[in-house]
């Protein structure tokens, strides 16, 4: 196993950025952070502030704050937020899922929560009582996944509501963060007894010995970039590497004593990046040098936790005792570093192409969708109506007088949300009418 037992390397960022600015997309200095205030202060019984985070890819990231809230952000800092059924629910977890709603999990009442982008919300209570459901993962199975911190037990919902519930070794287990992994299984970080947890989607169970053993506090865990699992060892103080055998292969001391790591995401630069709740600090581990970087949050004492990537490439953390929303510039440029072309005959009969562009990262999926007038355009049969979602598309008489694009979309290794960028517009030429004719 290699370690970095000296720290490897430590860079320490102090940032001075505006936290009222607009985010930018791109021309970004890596490690700038904005913070946007949500709507409602903490300070009422039991609210905690935010704490999971997140995101889709129509621009919007969604987060609990943990009294009965939850909030939806834009990429440009605009909060909306929605009630949840009651007042000391304690949402924790939250996740994109099934239906195109949010789940997340009700730690105070022991409920999963289901709701709209409008919304709306329904409740789902664990067959087991007090069970508080701490992380939550869409499944490859089209169910939702979830901890019971304190029944020490992993829950299966199907998307109707219906609970199935699996045992650990140990009801002190402690389970914590959970996410799907690059095997098809559901892998989960186990606080309380310091072991990483396997769980098909047959509810197979099996576990593993984590890095630094019983005492190391694994928190938070992710698919990395590079096919493994890579978490938190809040209490060792480590980020650790775990094949999906179960083997731990890596582990990095991060340089602040006592950081509390907590959530840890893939970022769109191909890096690991954490929250560090005790020192108040954002942290990034370069996968292929070990080395560490610690970027200071830009509100002191913001115990930043919930951490995911946005669609616009920033990644975006909570900050529950500052009652913000924060997100730090992973890359500089941008996922899309040169633009799709659409080329070919504008007029109808004729097919055109369109390429992918250039990207930051090895895509691991590429899709498309035509448009005309900035509208995704839909292909008629016989038998049905599906969307232009072929790199070709041959232009028909009802094109006329429009304007042509395709939107590409990009997905990462290790990203749930895909990235999309816009190409080139061609216009088709309108009918040419022959002027009239008068006699006389």
């Amino acid at each position: 196993m290699r370690t970095n037992l000296v720290g490897r390397a430590v860079a320490l960022a102090i940032l001075a950025v505006s936290a009222s600015a607009p985010v930018a997309a791109s021309a970004a200095t890596v490690g700038s952070i904005r913070e946007y205030r949500t709507d409602t202060p903490g300070g009422a019984p039991g609210n905690l502030g935010p704490q999971g985070i997140t995101a889709r890819s129509d621009g919007t990231l969604w987060f609990v704050e943990a009294a009965s809230l939850i909030g939806r952000i834009t990429t440009s800092g605009r909060v909306t937020e929605f009630r949840t059924a009651g007042f000391g629910t304690g949402p924790w977890g939250i996740t994109t899922g099934p239906a195109n709603r949010l789940w997340y999990t009700e730690a105070d009442s022991s409920a999963i929560g289901r709701m709209t982008t409008g919304g709306v919300t329904t409740r789902f209570l664990t067959p087991t009582a007090s069970a508080a459901p701490y992380g939550i993962a869409a499944g490859p199975d089209g169910n939702l996944w979830f901890t019971e911190h304190d029944a020490g037990k992993v829950g299966r919902m199907t998307p109707a509501g219906t609970i199935t519930e699996y045992a650990l070794g140990s009801v002190a287990a402690g389970p914590n963060g959970i996410t799907a992994g690059p095997d098809g299984a559901l892998w989960f970080a186990e606080f309380g007894a310091g072991k990483i947890g396997r769980i098909t989607t047959a509810g197979v169970l099996t576990e593993f010995a984590s890095d630094g053993g019983p005492s190391s506090g694994p928190i938070g865990i992710t698919t990395g970039p590079d096919g493994a699992l890579w978490y938190t060892a809040q209490t060792a103080n480590q980020v650790v590497r775990m094949t999906t055998a179960g083997v731990n292969t890596d582990h990095f001391n991060i340089p602040t004593p006592n950081s509390g790591a907590n959530g840890i995401t893939t970022g769109p630069d191909g890096n690991l990046w954490f929250s560090e709740s005790g020192e108040n600090r954002i942290g990034r581990l370069t996968t292929s040098t070990g080395l560490i970087t610690e970027y200071p949050t830009r509100t002191a004492a913001a115990g930043p936790t919930g951490i995911t990537v946005g669609s616009d490439g920033g990644v975006w953390f909570t900050e529950p005792n500052t009652d913000m929303i924060a997100r730090i510039t992973a890359i500089s440029s941008g996922p899309n570093t040169v633009s799709p072309k659409v080329s070919g005959v504008a007029k109808p009969g004729h097919t055109l192409r369109t390429t992918a562009g250039s990207w930051n990262r090895p895509r691991v999926q590429t899709s498309y969708q035509w448009l005309r007038d900035g509208h995704p355009i839909l292909i008629a049969s016989a038998a049905s109506t599906k969307p232009a979602t072929a790199s070709t598309y041959r232009i028909i008489a009802r094109d006329r007088g429009h304007r042509i694009s395709c939107r590409v979309s990009v997905r990462y290794a290790g990203i749930a949300v895909s990235f999309k960028a816009q190409s080139n517009v061609l216009k088709v030429a309108p009918v040419v009418r022959p002027p009239s004719r008068f006699t006389g």
